[in-house]
């Protein structure tokens, strides 16, 4: 595959989507990989009905254009014109050189209209500044004859959208992945700094090469409609008609690197419109830590104001490293992890220890003397459990005044240990699935760009248990401390027992003390109730707690 059949060619310049609602695909990962795979065979029979209306350049193999490109191939049609393989006869004169470039030759209905030419002269000449490694390079804008063209770099690989292709549901090698997304992020950083907006993100619009390079294509398409846009990785804002910006290049990267990382869209291919509509909430992808999985969860935000962040700090909240990006993997090449034979599997050994924890805990309870155990906590309290990084003061605090775990109509027995050696009713066990928030304070450290908030679920793996949460301000400001969080559900992973939620943290450096906000959690879905803690505050320090760290950091003084 050719670079020059995509930049501005066949795919780039491919027929419009339509937007329409589609049916809810069937869940799972092979539902997934049969939508989408259908998906990408309809797209290919609209684009050759189309391809064959798009009207010819009139060019013909062996003319030269201005006396130096040589027709030497076509590569490809697209709905503004054709695009060509030449050879540059100034360049062959340097046997080191590549003689080779592409070139796009509008159509005459294209040359003949006078707005698209001044929208592509704009286009050309704003995408001709971006000189970056990672960025298609363009040379020249002319005309000769009746032929308007431009030329560009002549690159041999393949589309990352055909690599997709070939892993199916199948997430590429991460460390693949890592290089891929910081090139790419590092051109889109490169190109806002100069303001220009990539506009159609996606991973048809990115090619890679065997010898381990990267040049996103087609950019200026923010010239092109709404409907043309590519709806699987357009924003929200972009498919309702507004004027695209850095922050929905950002909801279009961050759809690629959760799709390259898990190997399935985020929201099985539909329109974020869509996606929106149906409360879609992506799975957490393996082997990320929670300051990945919070930057793309922000990334991938319903609204434009949860997406404020640039996308060179995005990158460093992703972390992807600084390995090079290497040649193309193949499937082929992936070996599958298989069991050790005669071994136990991780998943067994933990279950193996689990068994034998509890066995040892309610032999103890069964030896010990009586009246020397007031309650199974005083067995495993030694044992050390996993906490969220919380203020304890105020922890302690707001346990004091949570609410209580009888009725408090009832009265309390005063001697607990009379009471439990008294014959008392034989109950069966309450299964009711408890949800809670992990702590009921977050104290956020200076710096901190934003909150995550563990929720806990007491029992169950299923995938299907969900809850509602969303944020209520309190001496915080809504949209000048915090991104605020309409009523939004979120679900447990399977066979995960906590969920983190994430809020965006701006930067206000008017704040002059601590200020709090609320994160609330509510509506747990059936065979569920919520726990003790279903509200939880977060305290943000004040401005001038950051400006001391960063004058630490720098040795500096304010």
């Amino acid at each position: 595959m050719k670079l020059a059949q995509r930049e501005l060619g066949t795919a780039a310049d491919g027929p419009p989507v339509a937007l329409d609602a589609a049916a809810e695909p069937a869940v799972g990962p092979s539902a997934d990989a049969a939508a989408n795979h259908e998906s990408e065979e309809a797209h290919e029979e609209a684009h050759d009905e189309w391809q064959d209306a798009v009207p010819e350049t009139g060019l013909e193999i062996g003319l030269v254009l201005r006396e130096r490109y040589e027709i030497v191939g076509r590569l490809g049609c697209g709905r503004n014109g054709t695009v060509y393989k030449a050879v540059d006869r100034l360049r062959s004169e340097h046997p080191d050189v590549d003689a080779h470039v592409a070139i796009k030759v509008l159509s005459r209905e294209a040359s003949n209209h006078p707005e698209f030419l001044s929208k592509i002269r704009r286009e050309f000449y704003g995408a001709q500044r971006l000189s970056h490694p990672n960025i298609v390079k363009v040379f020249e804008l002319d005309r000769d004859r009746d032929f308007t063209f431009f030329t560009m770099e002549f690159i041999e690989g393949e589309v990352l959208g055909e690599v997709l292709g070939k892993f199916y549901s199948r997430a590429l090698p991460r460390e693949y992945v890592w290089a891929l997304l910081r090139e790419v992020g590092d051109a889109l950083a490169h190109a806002h700094e100069r303001r220009v907006i990539h506009g159609d993100l996606r991973p048809h619009n990115i090619m890679v090469t065997n010898s381990g390079e990267l040049r996103i294509l087609d950019f200026g398409a923010n010239g092109k409609s709404a409907n043309a846009m590519t709806p699987a990785y357009a924003s929200c804002e972009v498919l309702e008609g507004r004027e695209p910006d850095a922050r929905d290049d950002l909801f279009a990267l961050a759809c690629m690197s959760y799709e390259l990382l898990s190997g399935n869209h985020p929201f099985q291919q539909r329109p974020a419109i869509e996606a929106r509509t149906f409360n879609a909430v992506p799975q957490r992808p393996s082997g990320l830590s929670s300051r990945q999985w919070g930057a793309l969860t922000l990334g991938l935000a319903w609204e434009r104001e949860g997406r404020a962040m640039s996308v060179r700090d995005w990158l460093v909240e992703l972390h992807p490293g600084k390995e090079p990006l290497g040649s193309i993997p193949q499937p082929q090449d992936i070996k599958p992890v298989r069991a050790v034979k005669g071994h136990a599997t991780p998943t067994r050994l933990i279950a193996i220890l689990a068994a034998l924890i509890i066995s040892m805990v309610t032999w103890v309870v069964l030896h010990q003397p009586a009246g020397r155990v007031d309650s199974i906590d005083d067995v495993v309290s030694e044992q050390p459990a996993p906490t969220p990084a919380v203020d304890l003061d105020a922890l302690n605090s707001q346990i004091a005044d949570s609410q209580p775990l009888v009725d408090e109509t009832s009265e309390a027995p005063k001697d607990i240990k009379k009471t439990r050696s008294a014959a008392a009713p034989v109950h069966a066990p309450d299964k009711t699935q408890r949800i809670g928030i992990a702590a009921g304070m977050y104290r956020i450290a200076p710096g901190q760009k934003f909150a995550e908030i563990q929720v806990h679920r007491s029992q169950g793996s299923n995938a299907g248990t969900t809850f509602e949460w969303w944020t209520e301000p309190a001496s915080a400001v809504e949209g000048v401390d915090y991104v605020p969080q309409t009523r939004a559900t979120m679900s447990f992973s399977r066979g995960k027992q906590s969920a983190s939620l994430f809020v965006k943290l701006l930067p206000n450096a008017s704040r002059k003390r601590s200020d709090v906000f609320y994160v609330v959690i509510g509506n747990p879905s059936d065979g569920s109730a919520l726990g003790s803690v279903s509200k939880a505050k977060i305290a943000l320090p004040p401005a001038g707690a950051v400006n001391a760290q960063v004058a630490a950091r720098t040795g500096t003084s304010s």
